[in-house]
């Protein structure tokens, strides 16, 4: 009897974690100033760099500042909203689009290139590299 209830603990735990794994999808992109990257019927696109106030990596700074840009988030090839992502502290924001069973959560994981205190940084070499989870609710 011990070593049913002990199986049958795994059974439950097992499926439990695996319907749990099975609800979560993980994108991630890696884009340029102006790319969109597309995942179902859905779009980011990376609009621009509002501000980078990030410490060069060749200077002692006190604050570590931060870098903010403009995303455009799109369905069906409409955009529907504009959205500020900050980059300083790693920080989550939810992405809901209407009529959806799904959340997104967008994490900015790092823009490149990261500033020095020689070169002055053109719009256009910026990248940025996020990641994208949908989860089923």
């Amino acid at each position: 009897m011990k070593y049913f209830l002990v199986l049958m603990f795994s059974l439950i735990m097992g499926s439990l974690f695996a319907q749990e794994n099975d609800s979560i999808i993980n994108y991630n992109a890696e884009m340029d100033l102006g790319e969109v990257f597309s995942f179902e019927n859905k779009s980011i696109q990376f609009k621009k760099v509002i501000t980078d106030s990030r410490c060069p990596k060749d200077v002692t700074c006190i604050w570590a500042g931060e870098a903010k840009v403009l995303i455009a988030v799109m369905v069906n090839g409409r955009e529907v909203e504009e959205k500020i992502i900050t980059l300083a502290v790693k920080k989550d924001f939810q992405l809901s689009f209407l009529n959806s069973e799904v959340i997104y959560s967008l994490n900015a994981l790092n823009l490149y290139p990261y500033p020095t205190s020689t070169h002055k940084i053109k719009e256009s070499e910026y990248c940025l590299i996020i990641q994208l989870n949908k989860k089923l609710e």
